[in-house]
């Protein structure tokens, strides 16, 4: 069992190396902003670091132009209980891919891409007389930005240059089921998720430059699942999330998040 974790864990790193650096610069975000924040006696408002990778398993594919579709960022969340069992949260974080390619038409072009994200949410608990299961909507929402000039290709010999930018957002709604536990509980959730993509390549290839587009949105299904468990100095929580993505082609969203909540008193 303990071989086979390891060996999952790996190929996980192998396969997605972007949740391998999403990880590295969320520690060393925690442990810069940990000692600015501990200072701070917050009593109703509570923070956390995050950090979340994802990638749709196919390419996304519209009109001839073929688009990465990633998400993925670190960053600090502030949690609010403005009422008993109510609460809300924002949250903003960066990101960073080593490598995309994009193609369209007869062009393909690689390139590193910086990201930029933001949400806000809300949701309530529910306990289900005195048992063991909490009931928890929820409303999320989350935008993703990012950009790059990096991308070169080559076409017939030429150098390709091209600049991207591009835009993802994600309207979450849905019903979550924990199970409460000893030192914490673990949950299973699903509902629907208005997306919307938007991407923009200016590729230039000596005197002649185009500017192929590619949006696409729908309202389809997602689930999500994981645990959350007490840590030596606050909360955590791990899960993944797989999100229906139906266009002109249909594929998933796959992400993998954590969360480490800190208490400043």
């Amino acid at each position: 069992m303990y071989d086979s974790s390891l060996k999952c864990y790996y190929l996980i790193i192998l396969r997605k190396p972007f949740l391998f650096y999403s990880i590295i610069l969320w520690f060393l975000i925690s442990s810069i902003c940990y000692g600015q924040i501990a200072q701070k006696n917050q009593n109703k408002i509570t923070y956390s670091f995050f950090t979340e990778t994802g990638e749709t398993e196919d390419s996304f594919t519209i009109s001839g132009r073929n688009f990465p579709v990633k998400v993925g960022s670190v960053g600090l969340k502030a949690n609010f209980q403005p009422y008993e069992n109510f609460y809300l949260y924002s949250r903003a974080g960066i990101g960073y891919s080593p490598k995309q390619t994009v193609s369209a038409f007869n062009f393909t072009v690689s390139g590193s891409v910086f990201a930029t994200s933001v949400g806000a949410g809300a949701f309530g608990k529910y306990r289900i007389r005195k048992s063991d299961f909490v009931i928890v909507p929820f409303l999320d929402y989350n935008l993703y930005n990012y950009s790059s000039n990096t991308f070169r290709g080559k076409k017939d010999g030429n150098q390709l240059k091209a600049s991207v930018r591009g835009k993802s957002s994600f309207v979450r709604t849905g019903i979550e089921l924990r199970y409460l536990t000893t030192n914490g509980h673990i949950f299973f959730g699903t509902g629907i998720n208005r997306w919307n993509i938007e991407n923009r390549v200016t590729i230039v290839e000596g005197d002649l430059t185009i500017t192929p587009r590619l949006w696409a949105n729908n309202t389809d299904t997602f689930f999500q699942t994981g645990a959350m468990f007490e840590t030596g100095s606050g909360k955590a929580i791990i899960g993944a999330r797989m999100s229906d993505l139906t266009h002109e082609i249909n594929t998933q969203l796959v992400e993998f998040f954590a969360e480490v909540r800190v208490d400043f008193e």
